[in-house]
C-alpha cells in the first residue's frame, strides 16, 4: 500500500464530503442529468412521489442524492413502459435505501489508498486483526481481507 501526503489529504476531504448532509442539487441539475424537464420534476414532487428540501417557501428547492437516485429509478420504470403512478410506487423502495451510500461511505470508510497499483477503499475492521478493502480493477470491484497484525 502506498502512503503519501496527497492520499492523506484526499482521505480527509472525502470523509468530510460524504459525512455532509448538504450534498444537494437544484431542479436544473436534476433535469440536466435525467432528461426530464423541471416542470416534470416539480409535478412529481406535487404528487408526493419525491421530496425536496425547501430553502425558502416558493423559492429554490434542493434535492438530495437519494432523491436524485429515486428520480432516475422512476424514469427507468417510465422508460420501460410503466405509468407514472406504478413507476413511483415501484421506486418507493428507494426511500429505505436513499441514505445508504452516503452513510456507509461517510460512516464506515476509513481511508483510500493504492493496493497493487489499483485504487482501494478501506471499510474498516471485520474483526480484531483484519480489515476489509474494496479494490477497483478495471471493470470489477474485488473485496480483500487484509491482516493488520504487526509482525515482529
Amino acid at each position: 500500500m502506498e502512503k503519501s501526503d496527497q492520499i492523506e489529504d484526499l482521505n480527509r476531504r472525502m470523509r468530510q464530503i460524504f459525512k455532509s448532509e448538504s450534498m444537494l442539487m437544484n431542479v436544473g441539475d436534476i433535469a440536466k442529468n435525467t432528461g426530464l424537464t423541471p416542470s416534470q420534476i416539480r409535478y412529481w414532487e406535487k404528487c408526493g412521489y419525491i421530496k425536496s428540501k425547501s430553502v425558502l417557501k416558493n423559492k429554490t428547492h434542493k434535492y438530495t442524492t437519494g432523491t436524485y437516485l429515486k428520480i432516475k429509478l422512476i424514469k427507468s420504470y417510465l422508460d420501460s413502459g410503466f405509468t407514472l403512478t406504478v413507476a413511483a410506487k415501484k421506486a418507493s423502495i428507494m426511500d429505505k435505501f436513499k441514505n445508504l451510500v452516503r452513510k456507509t461511505i461517510g460512516g464506515r470508510m476509513i481511508e483510500m489508498n493504492i493496493i497493487d497499483n489499483y485504487p482501494a477503499l478501506n471499510f474498516g475492521k471485520v474483526d480484531e486483526h483484519h480489515q476489509i478493502w474494496f479494490i477497483v480493477k478495471k471493470d470489477r470491484v474485488d473485496a480483500k481481507i487484509i491482516d493488520t497484525k504487526i509482525k515482529k
